[in-house]
């Protein structure tokens, strides 16, 4: 199984793919015996380091709700150890699964720095990494929004998928 997403779904693909395994070998429930790990990720425009809030204007709220502070919120006074634990890039490992992300250069509400940061985290623990930077596009790179990323998700999305039914 992979994971993918847009926005917010771009953050928690990342998310569940670099989070350790929260399965529990010894429970007695079998679900939670479950591994909690994927295949692979495709996060579109996801969010990836809170740190980046202390470099860049990020004005849309979620950023500072997710963590449970009003819109606004300077950044001096939110938790590091909060905005770390919400970071996909604070989890890359190299066992981590492959990832493609995919950005837009011209988004607003999640600047393209986020994508540059993931694949840094990722190079640097030894994890496959490949990265789709469109052009002039927005936010919306996901669903509707720009064919130009759907080709190369695809293509990584069949790769993954086939490589593990081997």
């Amino acid at each position: 199984m992979g994971v993918t997403g847009g926005s917010a779904g771009g953050h928690l693909s990342a998310y569940v793919a670099l989070r350790d395994d929260l399965a529990n070998p010894m429970a007695k429930d079998p679900v939670a015996r479950l591994s909690s790990r994927v295949a692979f990720a495709v996060p579109f425009a996801g969010p990836t380091d809170w740190g980046l809030l202390n470099k860049l204007e990020h004005k849309h709220p979620a950023y500072r709700q997710l963590l449970g502070y009003e819109p606004g919120t300077p950044v001096a006074q939110m938790d590091a150890a909060k905005m770390r634990d919400v970071s996909p890039v604070t989890f890359a490992t190299k066992d981590d699964p492959p990832v493609l992300i995919v950005h837009g250069d011209a988004d607003v509400i999640v600047p393209v720095e986020h994508a540059h940061a993931l694949e840094a985290a990722l190079k640097k623990a030894g994890v496959k990494v490949g990265k789709v930077i469109l052009p002039n596009a927005r936010h919306n790179v996901s669903g509707a929004g720009d064919p130009r990323a759907h080709q190369p998700a695809l293509q990584f999305i069949r790769k993954h998928l086939q490589s593990r039914k081997k």
